[in-house]
């Protein structure tokens, strides 16, 4: 049984009895329960004297993704956390590859340089996106790159890896035709660049040709709310300019 509570303060002291009471009687038939509360604050000493003499679990959580994670582990058994110091390091290679630069971001990422990317951990069903800008050499070679993603196991520490290719003809195509999510990950790279006035962004209308872009996106992304939001910017961002 999972409760999500907006309270955000603290409940009556003479209300501890009766909630110990009925949620004891969870624990008592051998259903496990837990409280999410919908809080940037910690328990204090009441939430975590329910959750003790209770037999349950109470945490507090502010953020979509940490509701999501609780939720996630609360109702399937998974671990918050399923790879822990995950890190992606890129080698290309320089008889194809020209030039090549980290698009939208600083300079601190997951994909940073080598050899010292940062590690981030992640959890169940989360991803991470770092984007490249590469220009090829001319020529026929296959394999321009190579990328190599190392983790451990949240549980046994075990270190794993995984190294694989990337081929010349999986960097062919335009931006329209590639998946939706890049689609979505290019523009908000794009308008991320462009707002701080990074010198790759383009010096004439810049905002306005990512607003072109951004209108022959995939339909489902160009749906979402965030997506929305960020065009909402942009457009706000164009008429400043």
């Amino acid at each position: 049984v999972v409760i999500i509570t907006g309270d955000r303060g603290n409940f009556d002291r003479s209300a501890l009895p009766k909630s110990v009471e009925l949620l004891g009687q969870l624990a008592e038939m051998n259903i496990p329960w837990q409280m999410i509360r919908v809080a940037a604050d910690e328990n204090d000493a009441l939430w975590d004297q329910l959750a003790e003499n209770a037999r349950g679990r109470i945490v507090a959580e502010h953020t979509g993704d940490g509701i999501y994670r609780t939720l996630l582990e609360a109702l399937t058994g998974w671990p918050p956390v399923v790879a822990d110091d995950v890190s992606l390091t890129l080698s290309f290679n320089p008889l194809q590859v020209r030039s090549y630069r980290l698009s939208g971001h600083e300079v601190t990422t997951l994909t940073g340089g080598s050899p010292d990317p940062v590690q981030v951990d992640l959890g169940a069903d989360q991803t991470a996106i770092g984007l490249y800008e590469v220009s090829l050499k001319p020529g026929n070679g296959k394999v321009v790159a190579s990328v190599e993603v190392a983790w451990r196991h949240p549980d046994t520490g075990e270190e794993s890896r995984i190294t694989r290719p990337i081929l010349r003809d999986q960097l062919n195509g335009s931006c329209v035709s590639a998946p939706a999510w890049f689609q979505e990950s290019v523009i908000a790279a794009k308008a991320a660049e462009s707002l701080r006035g990074s010198y790759y962004a383009p010096r004439a209308h810049p905002v306005v040709r990512i607003l072109d872009l951004a209108r022959r996106v995939d339909p489902g992304i160009a749906a979402e709310a965030d997506f929305q939001q960020l065009l909402e910017l942009l457009d706000a961002a164009r008429k400043l300019r």
